[in-house]
């Protein structure tokens, strides 16, 4: 059962505007060929959840 499933809070962390690209490990291409992004909460590996943070 995900965290979301389960009806539990969800917290996100924000970074700064400078520092925080979209994540790369949420990244698809949509119907049109352009790049997309899933929610934040579909990520599989969540040791990729800082992975747009540079």
């Amino acid at each position: 059962m995900s965290i979301r499933e389960s009806g539990a809070p969800i917290y996100t962390s924000i970074g700064n505007r400078s520092n925080t690209v979209p994540n790369p490990a949420l990244a698809v291409q949509s119907n049109d060929g352009k790049q997309d992004y899933r929610p934040a909460y579909t990520l599989v590996d969540s040791n990729a959840e800082r992975t747009g943070r540079q």
